[in-house]
Formats: C-alpha cells, sequence, structure tokens
C-alpha cells in the first residue's frame, strides 16, 4: 500500500495531484472509522505514518476535502439500531444492522455504515509481538482479535502462521 501512497503523474494539462486515491481513501476511511474532523484525520495520519516509521508525505485537510468530492466516502452514520453482523472481504472491516449485508449484496442504493475503532486497538495494531507482516488492515485484524480475545475465522495463510507462533487464536477455513 504504501508504494501506492504518491499519485501517478498526470497525462493531462494542469496540477499534478500528490496522493493516491488510496492514500486520499485511506485517510478519509480513518477520519470516518473515528468520527474525525478533517484537521483531526489530518494529524491522525500523521502520527499513524509517524509511529510505523515511514517516510510519507500526509496529505493536509484541505487536500482531503477537495478530493472527497471526487470519491465514494464511507458514510458517516449508521442505519438502524439492531444487531450488528461484521463483514470482512478484501475491501475491509464493515459492520452492518441487521439484514443490511443482503441489502447490499441484492444491490439497493442504501449506503454504507462504519463503525469506530477504538484507538488502543489501532496502537496494538503497531506494537504486535513477533514477526507479522505490515499489511495495515490485517494488523488490524489481530490486533482487534487480540484485544477483545476472539478468534480469527481465516484463510490467510500469513494470518494461520502467525497464530501457529502462538498470538492469536485462528480458525481456518
Amino acid at each position: 500500500m504504501f508504494t501506492q501512497w504518491r499519485a501517478e503523474p498526470r497525462t493531462t494539462p494542469g496540477g499534478q495531484p500528490n496522493y493516491s486515491a488510496l492514500a486520499i481513501m485511506t485517510a478519509l476511511t480513518m477520519r470516518t472509522v473515528f468520527g474525525l474532523a478533517l484537521r483531526q484525520t489530518e494529524g491522525l495520519i500523521g502520527s499513524v505514518i509517524d509511529r510505523l516509521g515511514l517516510a510519507l508525505a500526509v496529505p493536509d485537510y484541505s487536500t482531503l476535502s477537495r478530493r472527497s468530492k471526487t470519491l465514494d466516502v464511507p458514510s458517516r452514520r449508521r442505519l438502524g439500531t439492531g444487531p450488528l453482523h461484521l463483514l470482512v472481504d478484501s475491501t475491509g472491516l464493515k459492520l452492518g444492522g441487521a439484514g443490511e449485508w443482503l441489502v447490499e449484496k441484492h444491490g439497493t442504493s442504501r449506503r454504507r455504515s462504519w463503525r469506530k475503532l477504538p484507538i488502543g486497538i489501532a496502537i496494538d495494531a503497531s506494537y504486535l509481538p513477533g514477526d507479522f507482516h505490515a499489511d495495515p488492515m490485517d494488523r488490524l485484524i489481530v490486533a482487534t482479535a487480540r484485544h477483545r480475545g476472539i478468534p480469527i475465522v481465516t484463510s490467510d495463510r500469513k494470518i494461520i502462521a502467525y497464530a501457529e507462533a502462538g498470538y492469536v487464536n485462528v480458525i481456518p477455513c
């Protein structure tokens, strides 16, 4: 992901973007997850990048605001008050209300809802014990499972290998 942080050079006239759509979506998703204002999001992303020891530039709040208008940003509200269903796929984590996953699966226009992730879990994801790869979503999944003491149902070989070292409980599938 970090190699894709910078935007590809534009071939059309105009200013060159500094950050890829992936970088902006990462920041805006963190904003949604933690319920932050744009300036707070800029600070959070800067802190995470600093904690990870990466030499990446941080998008400022005005860039986040401007670019958010051209991207499909997750909704900041939860629909309904019923039970929640945790959905994990290659695009990330999602908590939805009762039946929301069916609505999304069958193509209606309801917006996605996201849930806040405690800051302690986000920090724990940066300091996982042992040797674990750098995929940020996998690190958040493992940190959440460790924090809550729940097993991960996965077929991801890297997470299963990490579990075999005794750091997390996994139910292979």
